[in-house]
């Protein structure tokens, strides 16, 4: 995510990263993540729905493993594909890796937020959180209307929906470690937790519930992470002695 030889190229690269980030919340709470390209986001729902008909098909055991690869669904999805719809990946992967919710250990991206004081990796969080935020809400506010409108936000909401469960885990890894790093007994006093922190864990307890309200039965197979969720986002949270952290917790 963010890294350098010396720490002059390391405060470097992070301003950037942060002011790449502050650029984004303003965009997709504007524009969205594909900025109305309704003809993307049509290329978006149709492989959609062409890998759930395929994935339908091998559940249902109608077609064994090497006719489903064989598919239309599995073709598209390798082929060519768009820059807007590479740009949205490519934001729903960078907030992953900030929170730290990759299902495999990347050991060079552990390193480089190694790098960084409790207070930058907090504001990574606390921005990452933001974003994802900002995207929810975008769609929240749009997948009601018709014509491109409509169809772009549908097309956010299945991007989305995919990388729901790493992100989800990354928000739960992230209230975590920002718990974990202020504790010094079973609560949690304001006055020890640094301020960035506190709005960190807000931000991602805006974050969770803005997902989680979005995609509702999509998350249907997420119990687990979920759980894992509530546990450090409501439950541990309620712990710390701040009214607004204990407020937004409780959303």
């Amino acid at each position: 995510v963010v890294d350098g030889a010396d720490n002059s190229t390391l405060e470097r690269n992070f301003q950037e990263l942060v002011s790449l980030l502050d650029s984004l919340i303003q965009s997709t709470s504007r524009v969205g993540l594909l900025r109305g390209d309704e003809t993307v986001a049509e290329k978006i729902l149709s492989m959609s729905k062409l890998q759930d008909s395929a994935n339908g098909k091998k559940r249902g055991r109608q077609r064994n493993a090497s006719t489903i690869q064989s598919t239309p669904a599995a073709s598209s999805s390798s082929g060519t594909v768009s820059p807007a719809a590479t740009s949205a990946n490519l934001v729903a992967s960078s907030i992953i890796r900030i929170l730290g919710g990759q299902q495999q250990q990347d050991k060079a991206n552990e390193r480089s937020l190694s790098k960084l004081g409790t207070e930058d990796h907090c504001l990574l969080i606390l921005l990452a959180s933001d974003l994802c935020t900002s995207i929810s809400q975008f769609i929240r506010q749009q997948q009601t209307k018709k014509g491109a409108a409509g169809t772009c936000a549908a097309a956010e909401l299945e991007l989305l929906s995919s990388q729901a469960k790493p992100l989800l885990n990354g928000m739960a890894k992230s209230m975590e470690l920002i718990l974990m790093n202020d504790s010094t007994s079973d609560q949690f006093p304001v006055a020890q937790m640094d301020k960035v922190a506190l709005l960190a864990l807000k931000g991602c307890h805006r974050a969770a519930t803005s997902l989680v309200s979005l995609l509702g039965n999509r998350l249907s197979r997420a119990s687990t992470v979920l759980h894992r969720v509530a546990a450090f986002g409501v439950w541990k949270s309620l712990a710390v002695l701040d009214s607004d952290v204990i407020q937004s917790a409780a959303m």
